[in-house]
């Protein structure tokens, strides 16, 4: 999760729909590129969450299931390279992209695809979007993937989000996904 000046309440929605999963091993990596880092400690320290700085993260085998890892980012580079600081720590078979401001349902972990948008509240659902299986002569016309997203680490390591891309990052990435011969899967249930 790339952060920069997140609003409180965003932020502890997302952690809270995060720390709620029905999958028990997770680690959600937030780099914090300013503003963020104190919220964060905040809400795991209230919550019980274990709370690791990037400093420690690189014995990643030692710690537990369900943790969070702070990556405090020097300067704001944007959003592709502020979530590539983030990739780099990550220590499982696959990462799901997520913004500082998102909601997962509590199954989201264990299955993924279909997103919809809510109200400040969360109470109201209105702009369901159903994605199809996966097509990849729609996908050069229309970033009809998006969120929620979850790439096996090598690959994403590989790939890489682009700067020069940033606020299109996402179809980008897809678009070079695609390129390089990557397996899509749809998992068709609102989960974002």
């Amino acid at each position: 999760v790339p952060a920069y000046r997140t609003k409180k309440e965003h932020l502890e929605a997302m952690l809270n729909s995060v720390s709620r999963q029905s999958y028990p091993h997770w680690e959600l990596i937030v780099a914090d590129a300013g503003g963020t880092a104190e919220s964060v400690q905040a809400w795991a320290k209230k919550n019980g969450i274990c709370l690791r700085e990037a400093a420690d993260a690189s014995n990643l085998a030692e710690w537990k299931d369900q943790s969070i890892v702070l990556c405090t980012l020097s300067e704001n580079k944007g959003i592709s390279a502020n979530t590539n600081a983030g990739i780099e720590l990550a220590a499982g078979d696959a990462v799901g992209l997520l913004d500082h401001d998102d909601l997962l349902t509590a199954n989201a972990l264990w299955e993924m695809a279909d997103e919809d948008k809510c109200d400040k509240a969360a109470s109201r659902f209105y702009e369901p979007n159903f994605k199809p299986d996966f097509d990849g002569e729609m996908l050069l016309t229309n970033n009809y993937i998006c969120h929620f997203t979850v790439i096996e680490t090598a690959f994403l390591k590989e790939l890489k989000l682009r700067s020069g891309f940033d606020g299109a990052q996402d179809y980008d990435l897809m678009l070079r996904a695609y390129a390089a011969g990557g397996q899509f899967v749809h998992v068709p249930k609102v989960l974002y």
